[in-house]
């Protein structure tokens, strides 16, 4: 018994020792020594901003034949995987250390398991893209949790987008990458689909270029979450069931086989600044045919308002009423309009495009 008493003290002062002379910091460079006393040992682990937990050892009266007492804790990490972190750090040195000294394995352990978990500064959105955001639907979605990345696999009747979003090691300060891994939708609008959810990603990091006045200070947001809805709720559930606001047909065929790609096919399909599909002829008509008004509310084109008796663009598609076209719809500034919106070269404006 005094044998054994006296193995304890020399192991935990031993361990002590060695705490305190830094050893242990210098082996595990992303732990911070913050308290070395007989009854507790407390470390900093920080990785990045988003990854940092404080990590309390206390010794029972039997260390080291007993496991050390661990309690795990942060800001930035929700409770719920620290919980998960204790207990699957105890079993790894109750397998393996006891009767050995543990501080150091177990820091060891930590830091790499959450650089072999990045989703840990994001579970919420994790969760949200793998369980509710394909409920319902014939999704495939994988995760790689080492390497921090989704595939998801997004389908609505006969289409699909599959895209996939990777997370960096100081996520979220820094934006989900999106990476498009195969697609049966006409290429020009999955340009725009990936476009936009890169440019939404960007915003959730980057400070806007103008700041508005009394604005508070620009704090980095998660982008995860708000890209993955986006690219499967507004791009891939949507544009399958889209009709042309013109002739009120389905604007893209039920067939992805038979997507037109040639773009002076009069049932090509463009895609403009509002979201909205059109087929070539059907907008060249409407371009070039008085009185060019008519067009019910409901089909989504045009808002009835009046300046000088004609009807006001639709406020997406033409917010100011400026006698220079909306960039998308007229994007050379020159008195000819775009040839595929106006084929027709004459000298007076689309009253409805161009009410001034």
């Amino acid at each position: 018994s005094n044998k054994m008493a006296a193995s304890v003290a020399y192991s935990k002062e031993s361990e002590l020792s060695s705490v305190s002379s830094g050893k242990v910091a210098q082996q595990c460079p992303e732990a911070t020594l913050v308290t070395c006393h007989s009854s507790m040992v407390k470390y900093n682990v920080k990785l990045t901003d988003y990854k940092q937990l404080n990590v309390s050892f206390q010794f029972p009266s039997a260390y080291p034949n007993e496991l050390l007492i661990i309690d795990i804790r942060s800001k930035t990490i929700y409770d719920k995987f620290l919980s998960g972190l204790e207990k699957v750090c105890e079993e790894h040195l109750r397998e393996k250390y006891i009767g050995r000294l543990q501080i150091k394995a177990a820091l060891e352990f930590i830091v790499q398991f959450l650089k072999d978990n990045p989703f840990v500064v994001c579970p919420e959105e994790l969760s949200f893209v793998k369980k509710e955001l394909s409920v319902g639907s014939k999704d495939e979605v994988k995760v790689k949790q080492k390497n921090g990345y989704i595939d998801y696999k997004a389908q609505q009747e006969q289409y699909f987008a599959e895209y996939r979003l990777s997370i960096k090691e100081d996520y979220p300060i820094t934006q989900v990458q999106i990476a498009l891994r195969g697609s049966n939708f006409p290429s020009e609008l999955v340009q725009v689909f990936t476009g936009r959810a890169v440019e939404m990603a960007r915003k959730c990091v980057e400070p806007p270029a103008m700041k508005k006045k009394g604005a508070p200070p620009f704090q980095p947001k998660p982008s995860l979450r708000r890209v993955a809805e986006f690219l499967v709720t507004e791009c891939v559930r949507r544009y399958p069931s889209e009709k042309c606001p013109l002739c009120n047909e389905l604007g893209l065929p039920a067939n992805p086989d038979e997507v037109i790609k040639e773009e002076k096919h009069p049932r090509y399909v463009h895609r403009v600044y509002c979201g909205h599909l059109y087929h070539r002829q059907c907008l060249e008509e409407y371009l070039k045919i008085p009185p060019f008004q008519g067009i019910p509310s409901s089909l989504g084109l045009v808002e009835q308002s009046t300046v000088a008796g004609n009807a006001v663009l639709h406020p997406a598609l033409h917010p100011v009423l400026h006698p220079v076209l909306h960039p998308v719809l007229h994007p050379v500034l020159h008195p000819v309009l775009h040839p595929v919106l106006h084929p027709v070269l004459h000298p007076v404006l689309h009253p409805v495009l161009h009410p001034v």
